[in-house]
C-alpha cells in the first residue's frame, strides 16, 4: 500500500474561504487543494526544502489575512 503525507490547516467554515485561499496560492503558482472537512490541504514533497515551505506557509498567511 503507498501512502503520502498531507499537512491539513484547519479553516472555521464561517470565516474562510477554502477556493479563495486555493485561487490565491496558486495565483504565485503554488498548488494546494481543499476538501469539505479537512481545510486547505499541502501534499508536501520530500523534494522540497525548507525554503520552499516557507514559501508556502508565507502565501498561506497572506490569503488568510485578505
Amino acid at each position: 500500500e503507498r501512502r503520502g503525507g498531507m499537512v491539513c490547516v484547519d479553516l472555521a467554515a464561517d470565516e474562510l474561504d477554502g477556493e479563495a485561499i486555493v485561487a490565491a496560492l496558486a495565483a504565485e503558482g503554488i498548488d494546494v487543494d481543499t476538501r469539505a472537512g479537512a481545510g486547505v490541504r499541502i501534499g508536501p514533497h520530500p523534494t522540497q526544502t525548507e525554503d520552499d515551505m516557507g514559501r508556502v506557509v508565507d502565501a498561506l498567511a497572506r490569503a488568510v489575512s485578505s
